[in-house]
């Protein structure tokens, strides 16, 4: 930098040496970019004096959610915070402060656990227990790029009114540790809300491989009869069962295992159409258990999958055509792949109706 002939160093810049990937920032005076309000920094590697700063970064992950800390005034409550993570290993059970909304914004390569294979399941608790500071109840969580043993943990009660705990999980690889020598169980479902009191927690996923953890739960998405609720989901793979309250928008994903939900109606559609969109069943017989009487949506794209699949207390609706997965199959009969809304027999009942139209065969 110059100003009237003179240099003044830059407080800090980034030295680029020609090692691919070997980028660093330099600083003139460590610590003399203090820290900012909303947003922290965290690298493993550090050895210095840490106050959060990108001169002077946490080492650990709970370290920066220590500093920000349950929101203690209203004013707080309305701050968002994000924790730019560096790569490396994390070996920490994370636990979100309350009454905030918090990104957790990590590079890739940023592991939960102290090495790989690991030795010990590390979870994400995010819990809202706390007397409300006014009218907003509403806290975001969002986690970007992450690989983990363990699931994340959303729980409400105590003094909290009715909170709703919004979750958004992007990039995030849910690693089953079963199959280690030795196994490294989970402790919760990857998005577990068993201890959802009271309340709703509401989750998007996007881009995750979403995983059981094998003895502790059978399910990838647990809400265990409480209000946790699949509102978004697109390019996921859910590999184990899900058990929610209801389900939104489903696209470009693929399911093993049954589904359950225990009230579909409860929230409604939210900001989006509700339904599955080009997603994948696989091969293994499933059932789909709708507890509330409701119509799965889904297109037809979708519902080329479902020749395995089993729907109870539920009728289905297309999305493309009443033909491909009518609304009401002809006689009123339970409807499944291969009855009477297959596309073949629309095709046949077309053929009849024209048939009796021109008074005469279809050449």
């Amino acid at each position: 930098m110059m100003a009237r002939g003179r240099e003044y160093p830059v407080p800090f810049y980034l030295e680029t040496p020609t090692v691919p990937g070997t980028a660093t920032w330099t600083f003139y005076a460590p610590g003399s970019i203090g820290p900012i309000t909303g947003l922290m920094f965290v690298d493993a590697t550090f050895g210095g004096v840490s106050d959060g700063s990108i001169a002077a970064p946490f080492t650990t992950i709970q370290a920066a959610l220590d500093a920000i800390g349950d929101a203690t005034t209203l004013a707080e409550q309305f701050e968002g915070w994000k924790v730019i993570i560096s790569a490396n290993f994390y070996d920490e059970d994370l636990v979100i402060p309350q009454r905030r909304s918090i990104v957790l914004d990590c590079a890739p390569g940023v592991i939960l656990a102290d090495t790989f294979p690991p030795t010990t399941a590390r979870k994400i608790t995010w819990a809202q227990n706390l007397v409300p500071l006014g009218p907003i109840e509403s806290y975001a969580l969002q986690i970007n790029n992450l690989i983990m043993f363990d699931g994340i943990e959303l729980s409400s009660g105590g003094a909290a009114v009715d909170p709703s705990l919004e979750l958004r999980v992007n990039t995030v690889n849910f690693v089953d540790g079963s199959g280690f020598v030795p196994p490294v169980p989970g402790t919760v479902a990857s998005l577990d809300g068993t201890g959802l009191t009271v309340g709703d927690g509401i989750v998007e996923v996007r881009d995750c491989l979403i995983r059981a953890f094998p003895p502790a739960t059978t399910f990838c998405v647990e809400s265990g009869g409480n209000n946790l609720y699949v509102s978004y989901a697109n390019s996921c793979e859910f590999d184990a069962p899900i058990q929610a309250l209801g389900y939104g928008q489903m696209v470009n994903s693929t399911f093993s295992g049954n589904q359950t939900y225990t009230d579909q109606s409860s929230l409604g559609n939210l900001d989006r159409p509700e339904g599955f969109f080009g997603c994948q069943f696989d091969n293994n017989p499933n059932t789909f258990t709708m507890t509330v009487p409701e119509q799965f949506r889904m297109d037809g794209v979708t519902w080329n999958s479902c020749t395995n699949v089993t729907f109870v207390g539920a009728s289905i609706l297309s999305l493309d055509n009443p033909y491909v997965a009518g609304n009401t199959p002809a006689g009123n009969a339970t409807w499944a792949a291969g009855g009477d809304n297959t596309t073949t027999n629309a095709i046949e009942r077309i053929a009849s109706a024209l048939a009796i139209a021109i008074a005469g065969p279809i050449p």
